[in-house]
């Protein structure tokens, strides 16, 4: 495989310092879309932007089509973005392998499903996740897409998985899982039996076979986290079933993105994944999100898998030692997972194993983080050069840092990044972080995506980044 960036042509590029894609073999890498309007570049508002016919499911009404005008037409818009890219490549809007997609108000996941549904064959969208978060990019933007596509190469085939575990279409119209070579990619899986419409609520609720331990803490702590104890066990249950139809186990997962609507949490999650998926050691991006599919669920997690039977074999790295700054990740899971030529790492802070701490202080850092930290403040001149300001520029540094220390542990360097995903507790830190990205590729930069969850994963982060790597 082979790194390739692709431009996209007359297609509005919202942070042109990142390209639209990145290709490395059957995999199109791309950048998070927003709804953008060739014209002006913002998200559209309104169906007359869109050059055509109001796009279904506008019922041509002036009162309801207003509540849902800006998303609808945002929406058509970042699939039809889509469908360019994917179009510029030889492939089709079929050949979506996963989308995950971000809302600023769940109200609006009705109206999703009702889009897509004339969108693809028998009206099962591709594997996808939605979730709610707190910020966008651009404050007008209603939906953000992160999606990963399938361009035909060296014999790939991109296959829809099936499975016997679940109804697909009773929980949402889009498609289970996909398989692109030796990779499996799943969707969100949540604690729901949703042929029955029941959403799981309590220990009560598990089935017979799924055993969970419940901790010493006194009746009212107990009864806190049940709710999130039960989900988990029936999440990571079900996820095993979906991996062992298809021949695999959970020490064949590569990466796990773990939502929760409390990442206060993240103590249950680790108890039941270590009793229920001992062998499970993948790379994770771990973060809060406002709201899930239904207001009853507290955790989703989708993943990547990989079949062994093919000639990829699968590589961990748990931690990475450094006298001055050891690398470890945020719980249980290694740093990084690597399957042939790509590598996953987890979500990564600026946490400090040493000082058992969020970094806090640019002067920490070594001396020539210091001084970039320094000069991209002083450059950012609509920034004040504040506490905060340097606080949020020294975590990014520190963190695109280890990536790159992981990326040579690996044997590949900056411009093998395909694709970055920046998490961050203020959308108004992005100007900052971006410009301590520039620093770190200035040649070939990765194909990006960008979020404000409703909580990162450690306590004092500022920012949090994973990656996708071709070595």
């Amino acid at each position: 495989m082979k790194k390739s960036t692709i431009t996209g042509s007359g297609i509005t590029n919202p942070i042109p310092s990142h390209p639209l894609a990145t290709r490395a073999g059957p995999f199109l890498f791309m950048s998070g879309q927003m709804g953008l309007s060739e014209r002006s570049g913002r998200p559209v508002q309104r169906y007359g932007e869109l050059g055509g016919e109001p796009p279904f499911p506008a019922l041509g009404l002036l009162a309801p089509d207003s509540w849902e005008e800006a998303f609808v037409a945002q929406t058509r818009t970042i699939y039809n973005r889509i469908a360019m890219l994917l179009e510029e490549q030889g492939s089709t809007p079929d050949d979506i392998v996963f989308h995950s997609v971000y809302v600023r108000n769940m109200r609006d996941f009705p109206t999703l499903a009702r889009t897509r549904s004339r969108l693809f064959q028998g009206g099962l969208a591709p594997p996808v996740t939605t979730s709610q978060i707190s910020g966008l990019p651009l404050p007008d933007a209603v939906v953000y897409f992160d999606p990963i596509g399938f361009v035909t190469a060296d014999g790939y085939r991109l296959e829809t998985l099936r499975s016997r575990e679940i109804e697909q279409a009773a929980l949402s119209n889009y498609q289970f899982g996909s398989k692109v070579g030796p990779l499996l990619f799943f969707a969100g899986v949540v604690a729901a039996v949703p042929e029955r419409g029941a959403v799981v609520q309590g220990l009560k609720d598990l089935p017979a076979r799924i055993h969970v331990t419940e901790p010493r803490l006194s009746p009212a702590a107990r009864a806190c986290h049940e709710a999130m104890r039960a989900q988990t066990a029936f999440v990571y249950d079900l996820f095993g079933r979906f991996l062992r139809e298809q021949g695999l186990s959970f020490a064949d997962l590569l990466k796990l993105n773990i939502y929760l609507r409390d990442v206060r949490t993240t103590d249950v999650l680790e108890q039941v994944a270590g009793e229920l998926a001992p062998a499970a050691d993948p790379a994770v991006a771990l973060y809060g999100v406002e709201s899930l599919a239904t207001r009853f669920f507290l955790i989703e997690i989708e993943g990547i898998a990989l079949d062994r039977a093919g000639q990829w074999r699968k590589e961990t790295l748990a931690s990475l030692a450094d006298p001055e700054d050891p690398i470890v990740s945020h719980g249980r899971y290694p740093v990084a997972t690597r399957a042939g030529p790509l590598v996953f790492t987890s979500t990564l802070t600026a946490y400090r194993d040493g000082a058992n701490g969020i970094l806090e202080d640019h002067r920490g850092l070594p001396d020539d983080g210091r001084r970039a930290v320094e000069d991209v403040v002083s450059c950012q001149l609509h920034l004040r050069r504040s506490a905060a300001a340097l606080r949020t520029a020294a975590q990014a540094w520190l963190v695109y840092d280890r990536l790159a220390r992981i990326a040579a542990h690996f044997g590949c360097g900056r411009d093998d990044f395909l694709k970055t995903t920046v998490y961050l507790a203020d959308m108004s830190d992005f100007d900052v972080v971006e410009a301590i990205a520039a620093r770190f590729f200035p040649h070939e930069p990765p194909a990006l995506a960008v979020l404000q969850p409703s909580g990162l994963s450690m306590p004092d982060a500022r920012v949090q980044i994973d990656a996708v790597l071709l070595c």
